[in-house]
């Protein structure tokens, strides 16, 4: 029997006691009643009174007696059925993670053994029959060259009449950013700013002697130049920051813009900024964090800022004259 249905067998004995218990408070307090509401008739009372009135007191100790009996005998039957299902549990438990065990170990046996590319590299390098190929992957340099192609005109019309629409719509947006940065600066006013920014190229140091070693195994230290061009209604302003970090991150292009803010008159109240597209320098969720959450603080009375993203193969400006570029 499961420790669910000794429970509910356990409940419905529980609860036919409950009712012979019922029946019997009632039946005595019946008996009572009708001992205290009938008159005593004259004589001696009869033998069956007297032994009616003897037996019902030994008959109730008798019942509470045997009641205790079975409730601590409920109670033993009760706390080894206990015990009985605690130690199925764990022996349950017990066994299930021997299988498990048991399982992993055939599992390891039976293993093959997998080459890894580490392995495969490292057997190819033993063996002098594939040592060269390892060799040429290693010395494996990437190259460009200039092609000629030959096709029919009317594949080369078909291919242009394709490609048409993109380009019209390249040469438009140019035109048109062109003409829209042109006409603001003219019209630009004294609460405005336009700062043009990208970086140059990267400058190589260069010592007055070097060995030969030096100057062919890129040893030279090299520097990050970010070129800034601000314009404002009085005047128009070249910068150029230098730093050792290579990264050209949204970071970096923060720390290059700060000294550059202070420099701003304390009326300016708007900044466009004005970059290239590239997703890992400017155009991107943590240079727009970072401004969101900095700007205002270097410069205390702006109020709102823009930036416009030039087309692709088109970012060139009077920055360039800066880094020589």
């Amino acid at each position: 029997m499961g420790q669910r249905e000794h429970k509910a067998v356990t409940k419905e004995w529980r609860k036919h006691c409950a009712t012979y218990r019922a029946k019997k408070a009632l039946k005595e307090i019946t008996n009572n009643f009708v001992r205290e509401n009938t008159p005593e008739s004259e004589g001696s009372p009869s033998p069956q009174s007297s032994v009616s009135l003897s037996i019902l007191p030994m008959i109730t100790l008798r019942s509470d007696a045997s009641n205790a009996r079975k409730r601590n005998a409920r109670k033993k039957r009760d706390k080894i059925i206990k015990e009985k299902d605690k130690k199925i549990e764990y022996y349950r438990k017990k066994s299930e993670k021997y299988r498990k065990r048991l399982k992993r170990l055939e599992k390891a046996k039976t293993k093959k053994n997998v080459d890894t590319p580490n392995t495969k590299l490292t057997k190819m390098c033993d063996s002098p029959e594939t040592r060269s190929e390892v060799v040429k992957k290693a010395l494996f340099v990437t190259k460009y060259l200039k092609k000629t192609f030959t096709v029919r005109p009317r594949e080369l019309i078909e291919e242009l009449h394709e490609h048409l629409e993109a380009y019209y719509q390249h040469e438009r947006n140019i035109s048109h950013q062109y003409n829209a940065i042109k006409k603001y600066k003219r019209n630009i006013n004294d609460e405005d700013a336009i700062l043009h920014m990208d970086y140059s190229e990267n400058y190589c140091s260069k010592y007055s002697q070097e060995i030969q070693a030096f100057h062919f195994r890129g040893s030279r230290l090299q520097l990050s130049l970010h070129t800034v061009v601000v314009y404002t209604k009085s005047s128009i302003k070249s910068y150029c920051t230098v730093s050792k970090n290579l990264t050209h991150s949204p970071a970096e292009i923060w720390a290059h813009l700060r000294p550059i803010f202070k420099t701003l008159p304390h009326s300016i109240k708007s900044i466009h900024f004005i970059s290239d597209g590239l997703v890992t320098q400017y155009r991107n969720k943590t240079m727009f964090y970072i401004l969101g959450s900095r700007l205002q603080q270097e410069v205390l009375n702006v109020k709102k800022f823009t930036w416009n993203y030039s087309e692709s193969a088109h970012g060139k400006g009077t920055l360039d004259g800066i880094g020589a570029t």
